[in-house]
C-alpha cells in the first residue's frame, strides 16, 4: 500500500473509531506518512482519548442536538412534511419519548424518524404503535439507544 500512495494525494475518512491503542494505528497509519502534500485523514469519535492517541492535530467537539432541535429534527423525518397534526395524536406523544432517547444524535433521529414516517403511512401501521405491555412497541424495540 506504501507503493501506491507515494506521492499520492488522497483523503481518508475513518468513522467512529475506539481503538486506544497507540501501536495499532501507528502500524495502520505507517503507509500513508508518504503520501503527497494536501493529504488527509479524517477519523471521528466519541472518545476525548481516542483523539488524543490519533495525536490528532484538529479536535473539534460537536454537542449532541438540544431538546428542541432533535424534536425538530426527528419530526421532518417521522411526520409527512414534518407536520405532526396530520398524523395520529398518539404519534406525537410516541415520537417525542423516542426523540428523548435518540440522545441528540442525528443519525439515530434521522433514521427512527424515517422508520415512523413509513410505518406510519402503511396500512397496518396502527398495530406497529399500539401499547402493549404499559410501553409502546417503538420504545422497547429502541430502549437500547
Amino acid at each position: 500500500m506504501k507503493q501506491q500512495l507515494t506521492q499520492k494525494r488522497f483523503l481518508l475518512v475513518l468513522d467512529d473509531v475506539w481503538n486506544e491503542n497507540f501501536m495499532l494505528w501507528e502500524a495502520l497509519q505507517s503507509p500513508f506518512n508518504h503520501g503527497a502534500l494536501g493529504s488527509k485523514i479524517l477519523l471521528t469519535t466519541r472518545s476525548g482519548k481516542v483523539a488524543s492517541t490519533m495525536r490528532s492535530a484538529n479536535i473539534l467537539q460537536l454537542k449532541p442536538l438540544s431538546e428542541g432541535d432533535s424534536w425538530s429534527l426527528f419530526s421532518r423525518y417521522g411526520f409527512h412534511d414534518g407536520n405532526v397534526h396530520c398524523a395520529n395524536s398518539d404519534f406525537e406523544e410516541i415520537g417525542r419519548k423516542i426523540s428523548k432517547k435518540c440522545k441528540g444524535l442525528p443519525l439515530a433521529l434521522k433514521a427512527i424518524g424515517s422508520l415512523l414516517y413509513t410505518e406510519s403511512s402503511l396500512s397496518n401501521g396502527m398495530k406497529f404503535w399500539k401499547v402493549r405491555y404499559g410501553r409502546t412497541k417503538v420504545i422497547a424495540r429502541f430502549s437500547l439507544l
